[in-house]
């Protein structure tokens, strides 16, 4: 029996480390019929990517209580569901999609867990009115700059809670993320929220503001185009985005009295423009309470369950593809180095001819090319000449 060694250095470029080609030193070697190749042991890294835009099952989106629809792009790289909600949450606080009570607690109103009891994936979604979070003892978030999401319609970030009770909707997408946590594609929960499609807006062309000599606020004193009365709670103005020389765009108002409203700007004096935006409208169908969903086909969280190594000497007639070697599971966690060592080795036949090199690849459960982060392994291969079987258990 020979022995050969596969590693890092025998990778083929451009294969996703997928593809490792071994040159035979001695040149051209002839295998003849009896001959036989089995996988000795392999040590690797597991270290392919269970999200990535290549198996498009990178995207999800949710609409938040003011009817934009967020899409949320997620970096290639590998995800539990635990990381995901993580995710979900870090892009939610860009967005500024939370709230902040006065501890500093942050509350988010979409959340992704494991239910380990079902084998389920859950979707949770939390209903948000001005009532049940009140602006003396809840603060909005901030928008922050982003850059991995998409939003439709494109209205301002500035948004306010809702006189009604309103509830954020997760979608799940048509792709393979589908797939990832077990659900169809849809709305969870179905419905239509928001003032994006169910209130009007009324544009707001101008406001002259004047500072407060006793601080560093501001305030509206006159509005063309738009009339402001005392009706209604001052939450409901705080849709509305403001622009202007020094002033930095955001959701800015706080308190009002009759056509005074205070607004907590910094320092320069300058016109207003934006949009007004009444948060008084409905959720249809509504939802009073946390809207709960369960998988409802077994989650794939990882698309990869073995890998499958192939060999292009080896002519095994019995397998699809017939070049196949060996398949064994990934049994380590994502990052980890692991080891595969047969207990008792698996003989297959070469085919015979003359080669100067051969390769091994890399294909997952569904025989589809897969992707090695880390190309750092060592493949042990073992050849058996005709006549060294005979008598032993392989």
């Amino acid at each position: 029996m020979r022995t050969l060694i596969v590693n890092s250095s025998n990778v083929v470029a451009n294969t996703n480390n997928s593809v490792y080609k071994y040159n035979f030193p001695a040149g051209n070697v002839e295998f003849s019929k009896g001959q036989k190749l089995a996988l000795g042991s392999i040590q690797m890294y597991y270290s392919t990517f269970n999200i990535t835009s290549a198996q498009t099952n990178n995207q999800f989106s949710y609409i938040w209580v003011d009817g934009r629809e967020i899409t949320i792009t997620i970096p290639d790289g590998f995800y539990d569901i635990s990381t995901l909600n993580d995710f979900l949450h870090f892009v939610m606080v860009q967005q500024g999609h939370y709230l902040l009570d006065t501890a500093g607690n942050y509350y988010y109103f979409i959340t992704l867990v494991v239910n380990s009891s079902t084998y389920q994936i859950e979707v949770s979604t939390f209903p948000i009115s001005l009532a049940t979070y009140p602006v003396a003892t809840y603060t909005i978030g901030t928008y922050t700059a982003s850059t991995i999401t998409t939003s439709s319609p494109s209205t301002p970030v500035a948004w306010s809670r809702p006189t009604t009770q309103i509830t954020p909707m997760f979608r799940v997408l048509a792709n393979n993320f589908r797939n990832i946590i077990g659900f169809s594609a849809g709305y969870y929960p179905q419905g239509q929220t928001g003032y994006a499609s169910t209130a009007p807006t009324t544009p707001l062309a101008q406001a002259v503001i004047t500072n407060s000599p006793s601080s560093t606020t501001f305030a509206i004193t006159s509005i063309s185009g738009t009339t402001l009365t005392t009706t209604g709670s001052p939450a409901l103005l705080a849709g509305m985005v403001i622009s202007g020389t020094g002033i930095t765009q955001g959701t800015y108002i706080v308190s009002g009295s009759a056509n005074t409203w205070v607004v907590s700007v910094s320092q320069t004096i300058g016109a207003i423009t934006g949009t007004f935006y009444s948060m008084s409208a409905s959720q249809s169908p509504s939802y009073t309470t946390i809207q709960t969903f369960g998988s409802t086909s077994v989650p794939q969280v990882s698309p990869l369950s073995s890998y499958v190594l192939t060999c292009n000497l080896l002519n095994n007639n019995f397998a699809i593809p017939n070049s196949l070697l060996y398949s064994f599971s990934p049994n380590a966690t994502f990052g980890s180095q692991f080891t595969v060592a047969p207990n008792q080795y698996s003989f297959i036949d070469i085919q015979p001819g003359q080669y100067n090199s051969f390769q091994i690849s890399f294909l997952d459960q569904n025989n589809i090319p897969t992707t090695l982060q880390d190309s750092n392994l060592v493949i042990l291969l073992i050849i058996a000449d005709k006549g060294e079987l005979e008598g032993l258990a392989i």
